[in-house]
């Protein structure tokens, strides 16, 4: 009769469903090593079908832009042309595009200093204001 207590404490009440934490871990390193051994069509689904090229879209900028990434373009290949290499230097032309047309599109914001932003981070939350109850006439101190 002690064993089966034991048992059931063991268990922690699982009774025959539950599985060990040993068997888990068991489990859980045969499917990772499954997953990790598997090639890795098989979990995507394009087994056989290759990616298509990702092209960036053609966006245009606008003639401020395009002076902008061009003033950008002259004054790093001034600065560091000497050291980069053409495959650099033309990647560098295209990640100077890319990161003006975000801006382009920031600036059409218009910000003053006066504007509060819609969210503000608190680290720690505003002291709420104790209330005043104004004591009862008849009520001792607690004791």
């Amino acid at each position: 009769m002690r064993r089966k207590e034991k048992k059931e404490v063991r268990n922690h009440g699982r009774g025959s469903r539950g599985i060990s934490r040993r068997e888990f871990a068991r489990r859980a390193a045969v499917a990772a090593a499954g997953i990790s051994a598997a090639p890795l069509g098989v979990f995507t689904g394009a087994v056989g079908s290759p990616a298509p090229a990702q092209q960036p879209p053609a966006e245009k900028l606008s003639a401020a832009g395009q002076a902008e990434a061009a003033a950008k373009t002259q004054y790093l290949l001034a600065t560091y042309g000497a050291r980069l290499t053409d495959a650099q230097q033309k990647d560098l032309r295209r990640l100077i595009k890319e990161g003006v047309a975000p801006l382009e599109e920031l600036r059409k914001y218009a910000l003053s200093n006066g504007i509060q932003p819609a969210t503000v981070l608190r680290l720690y939350p505003e002291p709420q204001p104790k209330s005043k109850m104004p004591a009862k006439p008849g009520a001792r101190g607690g004791r």
